[in-house]
């Protein structure tokens, strides 16, 4: 009988020292899921931000080539900040108010 007290005293032990080691384990390596969760979700944040930025880039490259293609709209768009050519002279009528 001595030695399966024994047996049973190292097992117990045994599976303290797992469920020790487990939940050590657990402690240490939740922190690292959760700022890996963050950085997943600051990644995710920072792609849209670029998709974004690229848009806008390509919106400002479209109108830069407006810009040095077109010269209608490049009369429109000085036209519309009140721009004249030299030697023309400009009326600008307010509207009335009501």
């Amino acid at each position: 009988m001595p030695v399966d007290v024994g047996k049973t005293v190292l097992n117990i032990v045994f599976w303290t020292a797992m469920v020790i080691i487990i939940i050590a384990g657990v402690a240490m390596v939740q922190p690292r899921i959760r700022n890996g969760r963050m950085l997943g979700a600051r990644r995710a944040a920072l792609e849209r931000e670029n998709t974004a930025m690229q848009q806008q880039l390509a919106a400002l490259e479209r109108q830069q080539a407006r810009f040095r293609d077109d010269p209608e709209f490049v009369e429109h768009v000085a036209r519309q900040n009140r721009r004249a050519r030299p030697g023309e002279i400009v009326f600008i009528f307010d509207m009335p108010a009501d």
